[in-house]
């Protein structure tokens, strides 16, 4: 990706080896690091992988959980502008698909179609379904329940002092990471990627296969 700022020097007290981590090398620029949700590193192949690893990590994390697949993947990922195909989508073994940026979100983040109705869900706790008794229905005794957790940051830190269960396992998150970097692979080589979520690894593509990993920097290097 271009950089629109001319290299400058690295602020003082700014760490900026330990910023880029693993990552190839490049001259500081305000720009690569702006933490900026329309642009910054988000735009950035090497660290946000042009969104497929910002807001993926939130959304694709979340259909992982509703559809009971925190333990599993995907099989396909098909990017957008392939053959004609208009939205970017990964698809489980039984048929279902998660599509990227379909314009009929009704004003939501996440939209659930299901054989009896629809869910939308978005942050700040909104959620709003096509039939009103959905919201309404209490809990059954057999139904899910789910981790609560309303401060990220602070669940984190307990995990790390009581060793207990965190809202989202380490085994969790690479499996809502493994979508997003599938993703990005699928859209820097306009294919689609074909994925075998239990030996996880991409099927039938050596080429793209060899984009599950890239060389790290001196100094951290796997494993550490």
């Amino acid at each position: 990706m271009c950089i629109r700022d001319s290299p400058q020097t690295i602020p003082e007290g700014f760490n900026y080896d330990k910023w880029l981590g693993p990552a190839p090398f490049e001259p500081y620029t305000p720009e690569r690091v702006l933490g900026d949700y329309s642009g910054g590193w988000r735009s950035f192949w090497e660290y946000g992988s042009r969104k497929n690893g910002d807001w993926g990590a939130h959304h694709y994390d979340i259909t992982q959980w509703a559809l009971g697949r925190d333990h599993t993947g995907p099989t396909l990922c098909v990017p957008k502008g392939y053959e004609g195909e208009p939205y970017q989508y990964f698809q489980y073994s039984d048929g279902i698909k998660v599509v990227r940026d379909h314009p009929e979100n009704n004003g939501h983040m996440i939209r659930f179609i299901g054989t009896e109705g629809e869910i939308s869900v978005s942050r700040g706790g909104k959620l709003e379904t096509s039939v009103p008794e959905f919201a309404k229905r209490p809990l059954s005794p057999s139904d899910t329940r789910l981790y609560k957790s309303t401060d990220q940051g602070q669940n984190w830190l307990d995990g790390i002092r009581t060793r207990q269960t965190t809202i989202c396992p380490a085994h969790v998150g690479h499996r809502t990471a493994t979508i997003c970097q599938l993703s990005g692979i699928a859209e820097r080589l306009n294919r689609p990627i074909q994925w075998d979520p239990k030996r996880e690894q991409i099927k039938s593509d050596s080429g793209a296969a060899r984009w599950s990993d890239r060389p790290r920097r001196a100094g951290y290097e796997l494993p550490a």
